[in-house]
C-alpha cells in the first residue's frame, strides 16, 4: 500500500514540477518577445538614422554635395 501512495505521490510531484516548468518558460518567452520588440525598434532607429546622414550622391560627386554645405553654413552664418 505504501509503495502504490509513493508513486502516485512522486506521478502527482512530476506533474506539478512540469507544470511549474511550463510556466516559467512562458514568463522567459514573454519576456524575450518584448525585449525583441524593443530592440527591433532601436536597431530600426540606427539604420534610420544613420542613412539620414549620408549624402545622396556616389563618392565621386558627393564634394559638390559638400561644397554646397559649406556655402550654406558660411550664408546663415552672415
Amino acid at each position: 500500500m505504501a509503495f502504490i501512495l509513493a508513486i502516485v505521490f512522486v506521478a502527482i510531484a512530476n506533474i506539478l514540477l512540469l507544470n511549474v516548468l511550463v510556466a516559467l518558460f512562458n514568463v522567459t518567452v514573454q519576456n524575450v518577445q518584448e525585449q525583441s520588440h524593443d530592440l527591433w525598434r532601436y536597431q530600426r532607429f540606427l539604420i534610420v538614422n544613420e542613412y539620414s546622414r549620408k549624402t545622396l550622391l556616389p563618392p565621386p560627386f558627393n564634394i559638390l554635395y559638400y561644397i554646397f554645405i559649406i556655402i550654406q553654413y558660411l550664408l546663415t552664418r552672415c
